[in-house]
């Protein structure tokens, strides 16, 4: 039902094939930044995340997949209507990253770098300027400042914590239409809306703890994803495979960083690379703890291999947890040539934000937002309203989104796929975030 919903469109909302052109995306100001290209050669060490970088998603059935087994722990386990098993074809125009659920006023908002609401619901109904300006009389998010000012870390607070809550990842952005479809039920009930609310946000966290815990067997995610992992994997290219080992040979340490454990490492990057996977890359850290890996005291995070305490990483073999100080001091002391180190990611809370404010190193930044737009803007417009779903994940020409607004504060160079390594010669130039008032995509 789900599959068949989604092949509605005609063709896949989220096709990683389509050609992305180098062009503006988002407008505004840049902070100087005097390295203005970089080149695969001025690297020493490029550490690698796994998920939705080095190991790509068929998001196709990815994103219907999450909302799947989210409603399904919420009917079954949590007693809700089973009306939210129904997958429908608008629902994958609301599943996007980036978005905010308030929970003082129940609205799900689109917000712009500068604290505005470009966008509202409340349940399934787009509010309108006047209904926005109801619930924001300012126009703006009233905890925008705090957002900002705590953007690395409000988030991992407990949902009671904070009031608001973040779909910042393609592991929860797919329930977005699930969350909306559910306050709709709750709006028309109209018994006890805000405590019915609540104990909706509590039991939808719930659900993302029940079916992302690698321990837990009775979750559906990672047997799901065993199951029918051609489903939902797919194979990393032989170019890219060829480039990683080109890489090793001309000097340049490639490390894999993961916050997954070793099990689920294990069952991706053999569907991706091979059972061989292990030759592409020089060390190996699983169940790192981003961002802990990267903005916690070193002190705190040792390594382990084989469940025992390593003082100092040695190279080869799979280590779990640990500190970035620790790899950077065994890529400085093992490299055959000087340079700097990159990590490669695509989370903001976990790879981007901690890379950038607590470490050396510099941020590549994988956006796989920068595959879909091509797509919503050729395609999808022409099936569907203006008012359905949002607005592009980076907003609009000189009026960027709050994430893309950070992301282009914060990352070195952007990516659309790590798969475009392999167009790029050692020394060919690539040009970062800060060449002008434009926000490109490298090497297109």
């Amino acid at each position: 039902m789900i599959l068949a919903a989604v092949k509605r469109f005609g063709k896949p909302l989220f096709d990683r094939k389509v050609p992305f052109q180098c062009r503006s995306l988002v407008g505004g100001n840049t902070p100087a930044n005097k390295r203005k290209a970089m080149k695969l050669s001025d690297f020493t060490a490029l550490c690698f995340d796994m998920d939705f970088t080095m190991v790509n998603y068929n998001l196709d059935n990815f994103m219907p997949f999450i909302y799947q087994i989210t409603a399904d722990y919420l009917i079954d386990v949590k007693g809700y209507s089973s009306s939210l098993r129904v997958f429908e074809a608008n629902d994958a125009h609301f599943m996007r990253r980036g978005l905010v659920l308030d929970k003082r006023t129940h609205c799900v908002i689109d917000i712009t770098s500068n604290g505005g609401i470009r966008a509202a619901y409340r349940g399934t109904k787009r509010l309108s300027n006047g209904e926005i300006f109801y619930h924001y009389p300012d126009g703006a998010w009233p905890e925008f400042q705090r957002f900002s000012e705590n953007f690395d870390c409000e988030n991992n607070k407990p949902l009671h914590e904070v009031p608001y809550f973040i779909f910042d990842s393609v592991f929860v952005s797919p329930t977005v239409p699930l969350l909306m479809k559910q306050l709709d039920i709750i709006f028309t009930d109209n018994h006890r809306v805000d405590s019915q609310c609540r104990n909706f946000y509590v039991d939808l966290i719930a659900s993302f703890v029940h079916n992302f815990n690698p321990d837990n067997n009775a979750g559906s995610y990672f047997p799901s994803i065993e199951r029918h992992i051609d489903m939902y994997i797919l194979k990393a290219s032989t170019e890219l495979r060829n480039k990683l080992l080109a890489l090793r040979e001309g000097g340049t340490k490639v490390i894999l960083i993961t916050a997954s454990d070793i099990p689920y490492t294990e069952l991706l990057m053999t569907h991706s690379y091979g059972k061989d996977w292990r030759s592409f890359f020089d060390l190996v850290c699983c169940k790192a703890r981003k961002p802990g890996f990267f903005s916690t005291t070193a002190y705190r995070r040792p390594f382990f291999r084989d469940g025992i305490v390593v003082e100092e990483l040695t190279g080869g073999g799979t280590y779990m947890e640990g500190h970035w100080t620790k790899v950077d001091k065994w890529v400085r002391h093992n490299s055959s040539k000087p340079g700097r180190i990159a990590y490669i990611g695509d989370s903001f809370k976990s790879d981007i934000i901690p890379t950038k404010v607590a470490t050396s190193w510099d941020i590549l930044a994988v956006v796989l937002e920068g595959k879909l737009m091509h797509v919503a803007a050729c395609e999808h417009k022409k099936s569907r309203p203006e008012t359905i779903g949002w607005s592009s994940f980076f907003g609009e020409r000189n009026d960027p989104s709050m994430y893309a607004g950070r992301l282009f504060e914060l990352a070195d160079l952007t990516l659309t796929d790590v798969e475009e390594l392999t167009l790029l010669g050692v020394d060919q130039e690539m040009p970062t975030n800060k060449t002008g008032n434009s926000f490109t995509f490298s090497p297109f």
